[in-house]
């Protein structure tokens, strides 16, 4: 008796239905990647919810500590003015991977030094590694490798568009882009996020579950095409997708969990092949 084969039933049967995987080859690789494509869109959008939650919560106590320790400052007409006797020595220290390769990495080089009161100079860096120290009208950013750098203020905000004389930033100015910054990697995370999961499942299929399948089935003495190979892959997948999805939403760090999830869909190709030498059925046949 042939299977329903809708999306939903598709993904019931993919976790302990082998016999469906006849029908998964029958139906062909275009319908797998369709199927491929709304699960993972599925699990990388719910994976997202807890993502994105954790994220802004970051960024609501770093924006609550910066209004509340910062001082006043602004910079205008290249000058950096600040109401703060003294050096201020920042580093982000919370538990956020995200906002750690930002701030650290990105933005501040490590370490970050600001003294516009004279009292300290680039020195300062001398007993980091790396980072970056800003004084009234210059930056200076000292690289891994002890290579430093320092450019005047103005010059880092003027472009073709801009001139560094127009522009006005303060305290109020960095508290508003806490809020944008949110919206940034929303807007990311929901939209760019599955498709790079899509992608990243379509390049597991292609380049690493296939190629292992073909050998499985030599093994097996079953004929399999390159074609098939990631047709199987691909529906194989749907429960280290889903163990991924979970990990992630439950917030629970499974080490190697990359090596564990191709061992699974590996373990789902090899019985998929198993059942599907046993088949009699003329087009799973004809197909091999």
């Amino acid at each position: 008796m042939k299977k329903r084969m809708g999306i939903v039933h598709k993904f019931a049967y993919s976790f302990y239905d082998f016999s469906a995987y006849k029908e998964f080859l029958i139906q062909g690789l275009g319908k797998a990647i369709f199927y491929i494509f709304l699960v993972t869109i599925a699990f990388s959008t719910l994976s997202n919810i807890r993502t994105v939650s954790q994220f802004n919560d970051d960024i609501s106590r770093i924006e609550n500590k910066f209004n509340k320790e910062s001082p006043d400052f602004e910079y205008k007409d290249g000058k950096l003015t600040m109401d703060y006797d003294g050096p201020i020595y920042y580093k982000y220290t919370g538990d956020s991977p995200i906002l750690s390769v930002f701030i650290n990495d990105t933005l501040i080089n490590g370490n970050l030094i600001v003294d516009t009161s004279g009292k300290t100079d680039a020195s300062a860096l001398d007993s980091y590694s790396k980072g970056t120290y800003v004084d009234s009208d210059s930056v200076t950013i000292k690289t891994g490798d002890n290579d430093i750098t320092t450019k005047k203020l103005k010059d880092l905000f003027n472009t073709d568009i801009v001139n560094s004389n127009d522009i006005t930033i303060d305290k109020a100015t960095i508290l508003s882009s806490f809020h944008l910054l949110n919206e940034i990697f929303d807007i990311s995370m929901y939209i760019s996020y599955p498709i790079v999961s899509f992608l990243s499942s379509l390049c597991a299929a292609f380049f690493i579950l296939g190629p292992l399948t073909i050998i499985f089935s030599k093994n097996l003495n079953i004929n399999l095409t390159y074609k098939n190979a990631c047709t199987i892959s691909l529906y194989a997948m749907t429960m280290p997708l889903l163990l991924e999805s979970l990990s992630t939403i439950s917030g629970l760090y499974i080490p190697e969990f990359e090596l564990i999830f191709y061992i699974i869909a590996l373990i789902y190709c090899f019985f998929a092949l198993k059942n599907i030498k046993k088949s009699n059925n003329t087009k799973i046949n004809a197909l091999l």
